[in-house]
């Protein structure tokens, strides 16, 4: 079957607690895509029982891929990256017409999100979809590409040849890898730009619900619910983690309040 995106992600530790969750909402919201999730380790059984019910219902449409080492080496010297960085230097093993290499912690809530970032494409006249984060001063040497890439496949990968970016250390600062390593397959195409939707909730633990720096709760409380109440949700959500049950409680008692924006 030829898919028209892979959702693309890496996580280890207890970030592999958020993978089933993760599949089963971006492939609910999105015909015709596919979820690869990359792995250090392999997945407690839990986590494997939760997949098993989200396979029942999504046959063939997302795999778990177990990488024998995420260190990179060049001329015989190793280079170890933050796993942030991982996502974005190793190619998914399921071609796609597009991939979205995105967040593992993101509870997915939107559909046509294929449509919504071609159109911004075409709109912006950029050969993938993302935003150059802006800078405090413009004598900030490094900029960055926020982690939610969109990208036609081909667009992206091969990649071109990066062991410069390592020499620098820059497998240590995802984002300053991710915009270096865009911009040496389209120097004069990254513009500054505000449009960079997480098309869901951001469910990251390092991160609060509300604040400064938040979930981004405010306006999905209709698709939350939406989302929450379907037979499958209701079905694979007594397998999930204790961590991952006290993250959708905390999303359901904030929009308990009526006066929350829907």
């Amino acid at each position: 079957m030829n898919f028209e995106v892979n959702f693309f992600t890496y996580c280890d530790g207890l970030y592999k607690e958020f993978i089933p969750l993760f599949i089963l909402s971006h492939l609910y919201h999105n015909k015709n895509s596919f979820s690869e999730v990359c792995v250090n380790s392999n997945l407690d059984k839990n986590i494997l029982d939760s997949l098993n019910l989200v396979y029942l219902e999504y046959p063939g449409r997302f795999k778990i891929t177990k990488l024998n080492s995420i260190d990179l080496i060049f001329n015989n010297t190793t280079y170890k990256p933050i796993p942030n960085t991982v996502r974005f230097y190793i190619e998914p093993s399921i071609k796609s017409e597009y991939v979205y290499i995105t967040d593992i912690d993101i509870i997915c809530l939107e559909p046509n999100i294929v449509k919504i970032h071609t159109d911004n494409m075409k709109n912006k006249k950029l050969p993938y979809s993302n935003i150059v984060r802006p800078v405090k001063n413009e004598n900030q040497v490094n900029r960055r590409l926020s982690g939610l890439h969109f990208t036609p496949y081909e667009n992206y990968y091969p990649l071109p040849e990066f062991e410069d970016l390592c020499k620098k250390g820059l497998l240590n600062h995802d984002e300053v890898f991710l915009y270096e390593l865009v911009k040496k397959r389209y120097p004069n195409f990254l513009k500054d730009d505000k449009y960079r939707p997480v098309h869901g909730i951001h469910v990251s633990p390092n991160r609060a619900p509300e604040g400064e720096l938040n979930w981004g709760l405010t306006g999905l409380k209709n698709k939350w619910n939406e989302f929450s109440n379907s037979d499958i949700f209701k079905k694979i959500e007594p397998t999930f983690t204790d961590m991952i049950k006290n993250k959708i409680s905390i999303i359901n008692n904030y929009y308990l309040n009526e006066s929350r924006s829907l």
